[in-house]
């Protein structure tokens, strides 16, 4: 984190010039884009850019960085001075995929400790790995099954607590024997209140439901928004800790 001793540090004023040369790369179809650019090299000195930076946008796999605020949000209020805690529930819980993996078609590496060998392919019903794993799979081969599988995780650690990581057979009748309502309330708490928490206005930056058609079906949530200024603050706060 390269700007934990910056934790004041807000987004400057636009530098025109700055702007002026970022909006040149963009050539003719600039008007087709929202782009916006915190320059920290001196973090005493930033410098920012930004072009139509407010226009919303559907932020696609932008949204799968809000799970992973939800997920570390939900650990940290689980096991508030205890990381090692927070650090054994990725690594030892054990996540296998259901029906809300259907359908993607991104490829996940998948290591075989037999042959030494790695390969890829999309995430199938069954694959079993931590939570640390389908974490990774969201976010580095940005795998909408993973991150279906993680929010629904995220769900079950916000109702479960301490209790998480709970059986197969607990999470089928925690989803087969809730009310849709009362799930999707709960999809909203745990994917919204970290970024409330941590200073974002949701009707700027949220991720407002699963990415699987079968995980929108079983869960219903609402729309999922974003813009380029908004993400750039965010970036801000990840470095600032």
């Amino acid at each position: 984190l390269r700007l934990k001793n910056y934790p004041d540090l807000t987004l400057p004023p636009p530098d025109p010039r700055f702007t002026a040369q970022i909006k040149d790369l963009l050539g003719r179809e600039a008007d087709r884009y929202g782009i916006a650019v915190l320059d920290v090299t001196d973090p005493e000195n930033p410098r920012y850019a930004e072009h139509r930076s407010e226009v919303d946008h559907n932020p696609g796999s932008i949204g799968k960085l809000v799970v992973a605020i939800g997920v570390f949000q939900a650990l940290a209020n689980i096991y508030p001075d205890d990381i090692a805690a927070r650090q054994y529930v990725l690594r030892a819980s054990m996540i296998k995929a259901d029906d809300f993996i259907q359908t993607d078609h991104h490829k996940v590496p998948l290591w075989n400790a037999d042959t030494g060998k790695m390969r890829y392919r999309p995430i199938r019903i069954g694959d079993t790995a931590n939570f640390y794993t389908y974490l990774d799979w969201m976010l580095s081969a940005s795998s909408n099954a993973a991150a279906s599988m993680v929010i629904r995780e995220l769900m079950l650690l916000v109702h479960f607590g301490k209790n998480y990581p709970v059986t197969e057979a607990e999470i089928d009748a925690f989803f087969r024997d809730t009310p849709k309502r009362e799930l999707s309330d709960l999809l909203l708490r745990a994917l919204q209140d970290p970024l409330t928490r941590n200073g974002f206005d949701t009707d700027l930056l949220r991720q407002g439901g699963f990415f699987t058609w079968r995980g929108k079906q079983r869960v219903p949530g609402t729309s999922s928004r974003a813009n380029a200024r908004i993400l750039v603050q965010f970036l801000l706060r990840l470095e600032q800790g």
